[in-house]
């Protein structure tokens, strides 16, 4: 029998003195030679190569020769996963051929999973531990000449891939909460890891996959052993033609994982029994605080190994590694109060006294526009055509019955709304007619239906309502007459509500004596008045039904380190060192790989370096606070970030180091919105590659105004915020402002005004130039107190005290006032101020702690500028102190990247905090336009600074945009 390799037929003995020798025999006759070829190949294999030292072939050999091997049995096996990984059957053909790699299917995987959950409660306590195991192992055929491999792999045409895969993974997860008096604490725990082996043959793609298989497995080689992956490794030529094994890869996942969260929890009540005339009043207030805590590792590997076109053995790796920590803190409060709506009726009952009961009785026609949609129900039917039409006109189109169904409700409750709130029902309900046709004409345009389509629909309606009405105002009437002649010998007691809406109660009840139907007149005038204050009533508990107050205050801090490794080389010579770096990187230690590895390139054992190493740290922080009134709202979002991101070459020089930071603050309320946000870039890359050029840094400014319905008088208010001067630079002309005022117009509109600014690496540069000296120094501090005390930083009695010691509003004077109060606490303050004045500051008032506390806020975000523009200006000498430290390219990298991420921290704690200020919706924030006007004047920039731009958008949808 034969089996197709490489194009040639290679023949193989089979055992005559087995049972399965007979059987394929059979098989052979009836089924056709192909799987013969097969199974003998396969036969052979297990008695040839491994059947010496695996027990598994063995196993399998005794298996497919034991006596009770028959034709099911072997039917079974051929339509199962392993036949058809190595036959065709398909196609209708009943004789089986050998797939080969060009024809190969799905691939051929044996998995084995293991996993089980263990919990346990002791009272109130919740504990909880999952570990689950995996194996898996595949062989599955890859075409190109691109085939799915990582790194990628070219393949010649005609060429195909045999992969062996063997994985194995492990996951544990716990968690346990744990309730107390008042809240609860919760944790979580996890970790992970896994492996994969791959092996990789190269054969052409008309070799039977069967024969791929027995030539492949006899060149599995063990993959720890240099000497043994350099022997059994398939040449490679130029054209990437191979014939054996091409690849070994080796892949390692891992990750840890710790969650922490405590909550605590309270909640008051109150309940004002019998509130109104029955009705309970209950109010809820409720605090929650949660703290929560994380942390998680995860890493990755991964290790190739291959013959290069020269013949050395070429390795390349891959290694990530990362880590992230987490901090939140939330406290929301809440009050709600429930039991109004419930109160409404008793209310209009007080407001509407009725002691004889009268309106007791007609209080089934209140609501009369529920009372009419139901009389319209039981009048139109489910089947009425006239749906069909009216769905036809609103829709233009036919439409199904489930359509028009909802055109009908939709229709009905339109009806309801106009009678109960815009139609005075009772006031007309005389002349139903009348009535009829007013509603219809309004439900028409309500519907947006225009021309002859509005006169059709309302003219339907009318056939609907008329009826409806008609019957409505006969059956009210019925009932007033009847009730008026069961009360005949009680009617002036009845009637004592009438008085309530002017009338005569005497004359009517002598009226109604003589003529019964003489109270109908009267009764719709009573409801008229009594739906009045029902509806005033309503509207009021509405109103109040949505006291709902709510606080939320939020706080998210996260930190992520990314560290990422991609190295390549070729091994020319199998020596002790090179067996030494081969063993350290199949166990993932590519740091202790490092040393050796340069000795090996220096004796020329190992060729080729290359790679670099990435080192990235990240850090975010937020600050959020809402307050909600019903369905109001108002919120305030603080936040910064910052990132920094370091390459190193494999030869040490460094190709990327560039930081980010951005800061960011929004207020909204009431469909308003006012923000500020700052963000930067540093390249230290360039920076030490051009010494004597400028700092390579950018700053960007943006400010940003929204309102839907912005009135002229806002925008002008929000321009002016943008005037506000530090020391002389005026940002923002009053040319400026009339002339955005005068584009605007006079009309309210849905508008945005933004304002951008950018300062470039030469503009910044002469600011960094002040930081490396005293008097520099002193000028940014001066320059930062004077801007925003005329920020607003002071408080009233701060600005008193402030001017009473500056002798006016001098900004200088100012500035060298809250110099010289910076290390005062607030009793010395107070001293100061009355050795001035002769006065003191009330200490019952706090008046001199908020003092203290504005001019510690003042000085202290002006000593965080100088903080923050002096690391900016130093961040290149500190690269250049790393650069003389010894070490791997990867010691390397994490260096520079914690000295950037260093100088990140330092500018968004002081540039960020200058952003960190509650302000109102209708103005610029205003510690952001101050930092603005200091860097305007520090830099010595012409005026205006400022260049807002405004779109506006009509009520027509039509967008302008103005310059201002």
């Amino acid at each position: 029998m034969l089996i197709v390799k490489d194009g040639l037929g290679r023949a193989f003995d089979l055992d005559a003195n087995t049972p399965l020798s007979d059987t394929l025999r059979a098989l052979s006759q009836s089924r056709g030679v192909g799987i013969g070829d097969a199974l003998v190949a396969l036969y052979n294999y297990l008695h040839g190569a491994l059947a010496q030292n695996s027990a598994l072939a063995k196993a399998a050999a005794a298996a497919l020769t034991k006596a009770e091997t028959d034709d099911a049995t072997l039917t079974a096996i051929l339509d199962g996963a392993l036949g058809k990984f190595l036959l065709d059957r398909e196609g209708g053909n009943p004789l089986p051929v050998p797939r080969t790699l060009a024809s190969a299917g799905a691939p051929l995987a044996y998995a084995l999973d293991a996993k089980k959950t263990i919990a346990a409660k002791t009272g109130d306590v919740t504990l909880s531990f999952a570990p689950t195991a995996g194996a898996t192992a595949q062989i599955a055929v890859l075409r190109g000449p691109s085939p799915s491999v990582d790194p990628p792999l070219a393949l010649p045409a005609g060429d195909a891939l045999l992969r062996f895969s063997l994985s194995g993974e492990v996951d544990v997860e716990g968690s346990f909460k744990v309730p107390f008096n008042g809240g609860s604490g919760a944790g979580s725990a996890g970790a992970g890891a896994s492996v994969e082996i791959d092996a990789l043959f190269q054969w052409p793609a008309t070799t039977t996959v069967a024969g791929a298989l027995v030539e492949s497995v006899g060149g599995l080689a063990s993959p720890w052993d240099l000497d043994v992956v350099a022997a059994d490794l398939a040449p490679v030529d130029a054209g990437g033609e191979c014939r054996g094994l091409r690849r070994l890869a080796f892949d390692l996942t891992g990750d840890l994982h710790l969650t922490g969260t405590v909550g605590l929890g309270r909640s008051w009540r109150y309940v004002d029994k019998n509130f109104a005339q029955g009705v309970d009043l209950n109010a809820t207030l409720g605090v929650q605080a949660d703290l929560s805590l994380g942390w998680s590792r995860n890493g990755a590997f991964r290790l190739t190994v291959e013959r290069a076109s020269d013949g050395s053995v070429a390795i390349g790796v891959h290694r990530t590694d990362g880590t992230q920590g987490t901090f939140g803190a939330d406290l929301t409060a809440g009050l709600v109060v429930t039991g109004l709506g419930q109160a409404a009726q008793p209310i209009v009952d007080d407001l509407f006294p009725d002691a004889t009961g009268l309106m007791q009785k007609l209080r089934a026609w209140s609501a009369p526009g529920t009372m009419l949609v139901d009389r319209l129900l039981a009048q139109i039917g489910s089947d009425d055509p006239a749906v069909a039409a009216l769905a036809q006109l609103l829709l233009g189109r036919t439409t199904s019955g489930e359509a028009q169904t909802q055109i009908r409700d939709l229709i009905l409750a339109e009806i309801k709304e106009q009678v109960n709130t815009y139609v005075p029902f009772w006031k007309q309900l005389s002349q139903p007619t009348a009535l009829a046709a007013q509603l219809s004409a309004a439900l028409a345009r309500r519907f947006g239906a225009e021309g002859d389509a509005a006169a059709l629909i309302a003219q339907q309606l009318q056939k609907w309502l008329a009826p409806a009405l008609t019957k409505a105002y006969q059956d009210f009437s019925a009932a007033m007459t009847t009730l008026a002649t069961d009360a005949s010998n009680t009617l002036a007691p009845l009637l004592a509500a009438f008085g309530k809406i002017g009338e005569d109660v005497a004359a009517l009840t002598k009226a109604i004596d003589a003529d019964a139907s003489a109270v109908v007149t009267p009764a719709l005038r009573l409801m008229q008045r009594y739906e009045a204050i029902r509806a005033q009533v309503l509207d009021a508990v509405t109103a109040a039904s949505k006291l709902k107050l709510g606080l939320g205050l939020k706080l998210a801090y996260s930190r992520t380190t990314n560290d990422t490794a991609e190295v390549s080389f070729r091994v020319a010579q199998v020596t002790d060192r090179t067996r030494l770096v081969y063993r350290s990187l199949v166990t993932g230690r590519l740091d202790a790989a490092w040393g050796v590895l340069q000795a090996a390139i220096d004796a020329g054992e190992i060729v080729a370096l290359d790679g670099a190493f990435t080192s990235a740290i990240a850090r975010s922080r937020s600050l959020d606070l809402s307050l909600s009134f019903g369905d109001a709202s108002i919120a305030w979002d603080a936040s910064s970030a910052s990132s920094a991101t370091i390459t190193v070459e494999a030869n040490g020089m460094l190709s990327v180091g560039q930081g980010r930071f951005t800061s960011s603050n929004v207020a909204k309320a009431f469909g308003r919105s006012s923000g500020a946000s700052f963000g930067g870039t540093l390249d230290v890359a360039a920076a030490l590659a051009h010494p004597a050029a400028a700092l390579p840094v950018a700053f960007g400014f943006a400010l940003n105004y929204q309102d839907k319905r912005m009135q002229p008088s806002e925008l002008a208010t929000y321009l002016r915020s943008l005037q506000r001067v530090g020391g002389g630079a005026a940002l923002f002309g009053d040319d400026a402002v009339r002339a955005a005022l005068a584009q605007y117009g006079a009309a309210p509109a849905d508008a945005r005004v933004d304002t951008v600014v950018n300062l470039d690496a030469a503009t910044l540069q002469r600011v960094f130039d002040l930081t490396t000296t005293s008097n520099g120094r002193a000028r940014i501090l001066a320059t930062a107190r004077a801007a925003l005390f005329a920020a607003g930083a002071a408080r009233d009695t701060g600005v008193a005290v402030l001017t009473a010691l500056a002798g006016g509003t001098n900004p200088a004077a100012i500035a060298q006032v809250l110099a010289d109060l910076a290390d005062l606490d607030a009793f010395a303050i107070g001293q100061r101020y009355g050795a001035k004045t002769g006065q003191t500051l009330p200490t019952t008032s706090g008046a001199d702690q908020r003092v203290y506390q504005d001019v510690r806020n003042i000085n202290g975000l002006a000593a965080g500028l100088v903080d923050a523009l002096t690391a900016l200006a130093g961040a290149p000498a500190l690269f250049v102190a790393a650069q003389a430290q010894t070490g791997d390219p990867a010691a390397q990298a994490t260096r520079y990247a914690r000295a950037l991420d260093g100088v990140n921290t330092r500018v968004n704690a002081g540039i960020g905090a200058w952003f960190e200020q509650f302000g109102q919706t209708d103005q610029a924030p205003s510690f952001a336009v101050a930092l603005l006007a200091s860097l305007a004047q520090l830099a010595d920039l012409p005026a205006p600074l400022l260049v807002p731009v405004a779109q506006v958008r009509s009520a027509a949808g039509t967008l302008r945009v103005l310059a201002f």
